[in-house]
C-alpha cells in the first residue's frame, strides 16, 4: 500500500515537474508575436554558443588533454572505446604540439591548440543552425517565430555529440578558414554599431538637454556637459592607448605602421566630423576608442617575437573581457536595439 501511495505521489510530481518545465520553456523560448520575429531567441542562441565555447575552451578541454596527474579523465581517456576515441579526437591535428613526455601539461602549446579547436565546435554548429535556418525560412517565414523549445534543444544535442567528432576536417579544418571570413565581416558590423550606438547616444543626450531647456533656459547645459565630458574621456583614453601601443610594441615595422594609421584614422575622422554640419564629436570619439582596440588586437596577435612581447602568454584575461565586452555589446544591440529593429524587420 506504501510503495503505491509512493508511486502515485512520484508520478504526479513527475507530471507537475515536467508540466512546469514546459510551460517555461514556451514562455521564454516559444511563438513569438506576431508582430515581431525569433531574433533575440537568436541573439540567446548565440549568446549560448558563446558560452558553450568559453566551457569547452578553458573547462572541458583542460580535463580532457590534461597533465598526467590522478585526474578522473586520465583513466577514461585511457580505456578502450569512448574514452580514447574522444582524447583522440579533440586532439587531432595537435600532434606537433605533444610534449616529449607525451602527455598534456597545463599551459602547453599542445593544451592550447586543444582548447582553440574545442571554441570550433559550439560555434560551428550554431553557424550551421543558423545556416539551415535561413533557407528554411526563406520558404516559411513563420518558421522563424515558431518552435523554439525545438530549435534550442536540437542544438543543444548537436553540441553534445560534437564531443566524439574529430577536429579534422570540420573545425579546425572546413571552419576555421570560414570563421576568419566571418571575422572580417563581423568587425564591419561591429564598427556599424557602435557608431549607432554612439549617433543614439548623442542624439538622446542633445534631446534631453533641449527638453530641459524648454522647461527652464539653461537647465539643459548639465547633459551637454556630460557629452563632453564622456568625449573627452574617450579621446583620453584612446591617445593614451596610442602612447602605450607605441610603448609595448613600438620598434617594428609592421606594428609602427598599424599604429601610426589608427592615429592618422583617429585624427582625419574628427577633423571631418568637426567640418560637417551634422557631426558628433561623441560618434568620432566613440570610433576612435574602438579603433585603438583594433590595433592593439592586430599588433597583440603578431607572430613575430621580436615584435610582440606577449608572444606565448595565452589565455590574456584583458583580451577575453575586452572581447567579451564587445560582443555583449554587439549582440544586445542585434536583439533589443529600436534602430536594429527598424532595419532588421524592415519589409
Amino acid at each position: 500500500m506504501g510503495s503505491a501511495i509512493s508511486s502515485t505521489i512520484s508520478m504526479g510530481l513527475t507530471y507537475c515537474a515536467c508540466t512546469s518545465a514546459s510551460s517555461l520553456c514556451t514562455a521564454c523560448l516559444g511563438r513569438t508575436s506576431p508582430h515581431t520575429t525569433g531574433r533575440r531567441r537568436s541573439v540567446l542562441l548565440l549568446a549560448a554558443s558563446v558560452l558553450l565555447a568559453l566551457v569547452f575552451q578553458y573547462s572541458l578541454a583542460p580535463a580532457i588533454t590534461g597533465d598526467g596527474g590522478s585526474g578522473w579523465w586520465r583513466t577514461v581517456r585511457k580505456a578502450p572505446g569512448a574514452g580514447r576515441h574522444v582524447y583522440g579526437a579533440w586532439t587531432d591535428g595537435c600532434e606537433g604540439y605533444r610534449p616529449a613526455g607525451g602527455e598534456g601539461v597545463a599551459g602547453t602549446p599542445f593544451e592550447t591548440c586543444a582548447g582553440n579547436a574545442a571554441v570550433y565546435r559550439p560555434t560551428f554548429l550554431a553557424f550551421l543552425f543558423f545556416a539551415v535556418a535561413s533557407a528554411a525560412t526563406y520558404h516559411r517565414p513563420l518558421l522563424n517565430r515558431e518552435v523554439w523549445p525545438a530549435k534550442f534543444s536540437i542544438y543543444l544535442l548537436l553540441v553534445l555529440t560534437s564531443v566524439f567528432v574529430s577536429n579534422k576536417p570540420w573545425f579546425s579544418g572546413v571552419f576555421l578558414h570560414l570563421g576568419r571570413v566571418g571575422a572580417m565581416v563581423f568587425v564591419v558590423v561591429q564598427s556599424v554599431i557602435v557608431i549607432d550606438l554612439a549617433y543614439n547616444w548623442n542624439d538622446a543626450w542633445v534631446a534631453k538637454a533641449d527638453r530641459a531647456d524648454r522647461e527652464s533656459f539653461g537647465q539643459g547645459k548639465g547633459w551637454l556637459q556630460a557629452t563632453i565630458a564622456v568625449c573627452f574621456a574617450f579621446y583620453s583614453l584612446a591617445f593614451a592607448g596610442i602612447g602605450m601601443l607605441y610603448s609595448w610594441f613600438g620598434g617594428c615595422g609592421s606594428n609602427d605602421a598599424i599604429i601610426t594609421m589608427t592615429l592618422v584614422g583617429i585624427v582625419g575622422v574628427t577633423a571631418v566630423q568637426l567640418s560637417g554640419i551634422d557631426g558628433s564629436l561623441l560618434t568620432s570619439s566613440a570610433m576612435s576608442l574602438y579603433a585603438v582596440y583594433l590595433a592593439y588586437s592586430a599588433v597583440s596577435k603578431n607572430p613575430n617575437s621580436a615584435c610582440n612581447p606577449q608572444l606565448g602568454s595565452e589565455g590574456n584575461p584583458l583580451d577575453i573581457v575586452m572581447g567579451l565586452a564587445l560582443t555583449a555589446v554587439s549582440l544586445a544591440w542585434m536583439g533589443w536595439s529600436y534602430t536594429a529593429e527598424d532595419r532588421l524587420t524592415a519589409d
